[in-house]
């Protein structure tokens, strides 16, 4: 392909940025077109239900593409040897099929325009394999390493939207649908500020490892699995080996910039190692390391000699295009020297040490220690990062299962109540849980009383959490630095949710939520935990006399915890939390100044009944 294609097709390709979800720009796989034209039976369309799941995708390193002439922006390809690690992409989904045939899927993440992107493209492979449906759904991804960063982020958090719709969808599509959906369609955000995508070189590896985790080998042309080991990555203590990840010791700021200096370098890098791939004796050596030992000694299962396959990945780092993407790197040189280094000094524990493609990222695969001990074995392999100019990011183990989806049934149904201090919020909420029938129909969670009753708990403590939960409610402050009350509030919503009264009930009622969130990052926090169990804002108003009022009184019979009320009218973020529910899909029922209690209580009745 490389050579059929001139080289101003790659460049091309790669910078022209396009709108997400441009029907023009999507691809649906053959196997997909395929079967509509089969007519297969009504079992392969989606079923819409209410629910929601959390996918967790291992990140994988790349150790080593095959063929870097088999694929291009927007063509999948490459094939080659990687690995999955217990470094996880998490992804909330929760769909609500009450919806109009025009629903956004919300989204929220450092990936949106990507996610965005994929959203319509699962809408648009649901379409041609004549399974179209109406739904809406919240989507939220966060991950635990940088992006770019050559552990597969981007495709990570693609997988984690996918499986998620499609296992809230009654799993419409199989895994190898979803893989090559992404492959057809794998895009990274263009350097225009987030908002255009373009298209990127996908070599599926991310997708392999998270079905079924292990070292894999894929065939480049076909991109079909060719070998996969999970067992003698297996330890006998349980779990995988010991995977430590080395990085360049720079700030991530500067990394980041240095992997997308970006899409200029990335092309320019590929292009070089292509044409190596393609010469004569690279050909003859990668075919020999390939055929005669890594895809042997994977096939052997548990007895597989993996120092052979080390010794095999080892060479290929000073080989073909996998030697000129390790010196395109500002730290080349560092990384070939704490692979030479390590082969050397942890000659004991070391398996396999590779740069993942397209770097920076470094893997080293230990044995386990015979005392079942890795604590000198991971201080041995800073020491020998940092004497390379280098640092250890992560001490994880290789994962041998792939992704993992649970389902997250009931979802707690949550109301957030905003408003101005003293607007009447606690009265509404107290109001409203008054004089209930069983089973009641709506619960009230105050965070005041909730963080007094912690305190009261831990009276003498000055350590974490307790001094910083002390300090913020004496001094009216929104929140803190570290979202220390952010995730104690949170832990005790998901302590509820998992209750045993909870999980037994056929409905739950629905939480008003008084006092928390107080900020758009606590906003953010409790979304990307419970997903769409936000369905209202209830935005509770005062006159600015009746404010006054409320507060002489209460400032004259203050609590030695509680701020002066001009103090936390400053501090108030009501309006930006309201835009913010609106954003990620919540109803908003503005009760009016002027409003009793009782109105405003029937009113809210009325509005959370279609709930």
């Amino acid at each position: 392909l490389f050579h059929q294609c001139p080289v101003s097709f790659f460049q091309t390709m790669e910078r022209k940025p396009f709108a997400p979800g441009d029907p023009e720009r999507i691809t649906v796989p053959d196997r997909l077109k395929a079967r509509q034209q089969q007519q297969q039976p009504a079992s392969s369309c989606a079923k819409v239900r209410s629910g929601s799941v959390v996918v967790r995708v291992p990140a994988r390193v790349g150790l080593c593409v095959r063929d870097m002439s088999t694929f291009s922006p927007g063509k999948a390809g490459g094939g080659g040897i990687g690995m999955a690690l217990n470094l996880f992409a998490t992804t909330w989904v929760q769909v609500d099929p009450t919806a109009s045939e025009d629903a956004e899927i919300t989204i929220v993440s450092a990936r949106e325009t990507v996610l965005r992107h994929h959203a319509v493209v699962f809408r648009t492979c649901l379409a041609a394999v004549g399974a179209p449906a109406t739904f809406a759904a919240v989507v939220v991804n966060e991950d635990k390493w940088p992006s770019h960063s050559g552990l597969g982020s981007t495709s990570a958090a693609v997988l984690g939207l996918y499986h998620g719709l499609n296992a809230v969808l009654d799993r419409p599509f199989s895994h190898e649908d979803l893989r090559l959906m992404l492959a057809c369609n794998y895009v990274e955000e263009a350097a225009d500020g987030g908002h255009c995508v373009t298209f990127g070189y996908e070599t599926t590896m991310t997708a392999t490892g998270a079905h079924g985790g292990g070292c894999f080998m894929l065939d480049p042309k076909t991109l079909q699995l060719v070998a996969r080991n999970t067992q003698a990555f297996e330890s006998p203590l349980g779990g995988g080996l010991p995977a430590f990840v080395v990085v360049p010791d720079t700030k991530q700021s500067d990394v980041s910039s240095e992997m997308q200096a970006g899409i200029d370098a990335e092309v320019e890098t590929l292009m070089a190692g292509a044409q190596r791939d393609q010469e004569e004796d690279e050909v003859a050596k990668k075919t020999r390391l390939f055929d005669t030992m890594i895809i042997p000694e994977l096939h052997r299962g548990r007895t597989a000699d993996l120092a052979r396959v080390g010794a095999a990945v080892y060479e290929l780092q000073h080989s073909g295009g996998k030697f000129v993407e390790v010196m395109k790197q500002a730290h080349g040189r560092a990384v070939f020297a704490f692979m030479e280094r390590a082969r050397e000094r942890l000659a004991r524990h070391l398996l396999i040490t590779g740069m993942s493609s397209v770097g920076p990222s470094t893997v080293v695969v230990c044995r386990w220690p015979d005392d079942g001990h890795i604590g000198q074995l991971q201080t041995a392999v800073r020491e020998l990062a940092e004497s390379c100019g280098l640092k250890l990011a992560f001490a994880t183990t290789v994962n041998t299962t792939g992704l993992h989806i649970t389902a997250v049934q009931p979802p707690l149904r949550l109301a957030v109540v905003v408003g101005t201090p003293l607007a009447g919020k606690t009265t509404l909420c107290r109001h409203l849980t008054r004089d209930q029938a069983e089973p009641p129909r709506f619960a009230h969670f105050a965070a005041g009383d909730r963080l007094r009753a912690y305190l009261a708990e831990h009276p003498g403590d000055d350590d974490e959490p307790a001094a910083t939960i002390r300090a913020i409610m004496r001094e009216g402050a929104v929140e803190d630095r570290n979202d220390v009350t952010s995730r104690l509030l949170v832990a005790q919503l998901a302590q509820l949710a998992a209750a045993p009264a909870m999980q037994g009930a056929d409905t739950t009622p629905i939480w008003l939520l008084d006092g928390f969130p107080r900020s758009t990052g606590q906003i953010q926090a409790l979304v990307k935990r419970f997903g769409m169990s936000l369905s209202t804002a209830l935005h509770v108003t005062a006159t600015p006399a009746a404010l006054e009022a409320r507060a002489a009184q209460r400032d004259q019979h203050t609590r030695p915890d509680d701020p002066k009320f001009s103090a936390r009218l400053a501090r108030d973020q009501s309006p930006a939390i309201i835009a913010a529910a609106q954003t990620l899909g919540a109803s908003v029922l503005r009760l009016p100044e002027d409003e009793s209690t009782e109105d405003a209580a029937a009113r809210v009745i009325g509005h959370l009944a279609q709930f």
